[in-house]
């Protein structure tokens, strides 16, 4: 609506079009930043407590499931981490898997003391936890638990965890086929 003033003639209207699309940029900025800072976060929280567990895992000394002695082997995305004892532990790099005579020697091990062995698969681990299960079941180990640590699984979000991120599996037949 175009208004006249008492001279007579048009009225210039004070209304300028490129503040209200500088207003509306920085309001879509603004909403992209507030979305963008609690993911990160959350990645940084994730992350940290991952490294936690993993930490709390390697010290934690002797662990039992079902009152059977437990090993644990903490798949990492890079390597394989085998907790020791008195908090020390070895690494064995994701390519060194499969031929890694001191890995096979403390399945054996494992094998004959009849041990329970705990694989738990962090973010990004499944190449190395992938190649373990094949040495678990090449040497003979007859059943394995998984517990995975990603985020999927909800370990930071709430106590309801699905199914699939802690599994109980069959690698052989009890006749060793």
């Amino acid at each position: 609506m175009t208004s006249f003033d008492e001279d007579g003639g048009d009225d210039v209207s004070s209304f300028d079009s490129s503040a209200d699309v500088m207003i509306g940029l920085v309001a879509v900025v603004l909403l992209a930043v507030l979305m963008v800072i609690p993911l990160a976060d959350f990645a940084h929280t994730r992350n940290l407590v991952q490294e936690q567990t993993v930490e709390a895992l390697t010290h934690a000394g002797k662990l039992t499931v079902a009152g059977r002695d437990a090993h644990v082997f903490l798949a990492m995305p890079d390597r394989l981490v085998l907790p020791g004892s008195a908090g020390r532990e070895d690494a064995i790099h994701v390519d060194d898997i499969l031929d890694d005579a001191g890995l096979q020697a403390r399945i054996a091990k494992l094998r004959r003391d009849n041990a329970v062995p705990v694989l738990i698969v962090t973010e990004r681990g499944q190449e190395s936890a992938f190649l373990v299960e094949t040495v678990l079941n090449r040497l003979g180990v007859p059943a394995l638990s998984r517990i995975f640590l990603d985020s999927s699984c909800g370990y930071l979000a709430n106590d309801a965890r699905p199914a699939s991120c802690v599994q109980e599996t069959v690698l052989a037949s009890s006749d060793g086929s």
